[in-house]
């Protein structure tokens, strides 16, 4: 649906949305379950999940895949202002002016030859991902292009960085989430009350993190591709001073200006990275890999949000409460220096997907559609295109 230079905003626009969501339906919970019981919450919010549901079902026509990417949007330029050209050349028979629009449009010929010349350029950004691959059966069953397609994920230097990255960022989320609200009241001092509005502001600070992750991210990109990682990685490094401050400093009689800047400091270095992972991930797959890609990461960071928590566990048993969160804290500069590392990879992967995404739009035949998780060596070669 959207250009890759505006990934990053709507993977933020999503991230805040699926916020305020989480937060209407603690708000649900709260209200209606101490009233009517915890089944009628869960009745409650399927209502707008099942009225979306049907709104999209309606309204909602499914894209055709890859047409947003910049290697097609380019490339249909070029159509474009070659047609413009053609129809030109029919009105003005004049050799001359065809002469003189030669040298900014160039000929048929040299359009024809773009092709061969822009997969030749590319060639070599794709060779050591072509030649590692084995070539399957184009036309094989479903579960083989699916463990195919994994494979080639498994296999892009990026892909593996950012998944690796959200196992270690989760364990300081499970001491946000599963014990800061307990530790500020039992181990700091404060009230209930204080330490919930302590995480209230967290959350805060997360919620600009993400618009600030989405809105650098764009501007970025737009710099250089290499960029936003070092954004998102920089900014988890960043988030885990003021989150220290938060677990050894912040007390009953804290300036409350102080407890908001560092507690909002903290949410803001926390809240970057997640955008800017959504769009990188998009951006160095391929249109059919991306919904196995976001598969895959989901599970990492399931599998890391559940050990986060037993991480802990056991660090509060050796080490206390204080320097078990102090030692948990340390995941996000491992997340962060990961994050930072894509840095190296992430251009020659995402000119490898657009080179391929490329080619795929130029066959424009069956083969194409049923095989575009394939290398481009092996992609439908028995298959008839137009």
């Amino acid at each position: 649906l959207f250009a890759a230079d505006e990934r990053h905003a709507v993977s933020a626009v999503v991230g805040v949305g699926t916020g305020i969501g989480i937060s209407i339906g603690q708000g649900i919970a709260g209200f209606l379950g101490p009233t009517f019981g915890w089944r009628l919450p869960f009745l409650v919010v399927s209502i707008p999940a099942l009225i979306c549901a049907v709104l999209v079902g309606l309204t909602v026509s499914d894209p055709e895949r890859g047409a947003m990417e910049k290697a097609v949007l380019d490339r249909e330029k070029t159509s474009a202002e070659r047609a413009n050209h053609n129809s030109r050349d029919k009105l003005l028979p004049s050799m001359g002016a065809k002469q003189a629009d030669s040298h900014l449009y160039g000929t048929d010929d040299d359009a024809n030859e773009s092709v061969p010349t822009l997969r030749t350029e590319n060639n070599n950004l794709m060779e050591q991902y072509i030649d590692s691959i084995s070539e399957p059966q184009c036309c094989g069953t479903d579960w083989k292009m699916h463990r195919e397609t994994f494979h080639q994920l498994l296999r892009t230097p990026t892909v593996l960085l950012l998944l690796f990255q959200g196992a270690p960022g989760c364990v300081p989320w499970g001491i946000v989430n599963t014990y800061l609200n307990d530790f500020l009241s039992e181990n700091r001092g404060m009230s209930v009350e204080t330490a919930t509005l302590v995480v209230l502001l967290f959350g805060l600070g997360d919620f600009c993190g993400i618009l600030l992750g989405g809105a650098g991210g764009v501007l970025l990109y737009k710099r250089s591709r290499k960029l936003p990682p070092l954004l998102s990685g920089l900014a988890a490094i960043l988030g885990c001073f003021p989150f220290w401050l938060v677990l050894n400093t912040i007390h009953p009689s804290s300036n409350f200006f102080y407890v908001i800047f560092v507690t909002g400091l903290a949410g803001v270095g926390a809240g970057v990275t997640g955008p800017i992972v959504k769009a990188t991930l998009q951006n160095v797959t391929l249109p059919q890999a991306r919904g196995q890609a976001f598969a895959i990461q989901n599970t990492f960071d399931d599998f890391g949000r559940g050990l986060g928590p037993v991480f802990v566990a056991h660090l509060i048993a050796s080490l206390g409460r204080t320097r078990a969160f102090n030692v948990g804290v340390f995941g996000w500069i491992v997340c962060g220096c990961i994050n930072m590392l894509t840095y190296f990879t992430v251009e020659r992967d995402e000119e490898a997907v657009q080179a391929r995404v490329l080619v795929m739009h130029e066959q424009k035949g069956v083969g194409a559609v049923l095989c575009g998780a394939l290398p481009v060596s092996t992609q439908c070669g028995a298959l008839p295109v137009s």
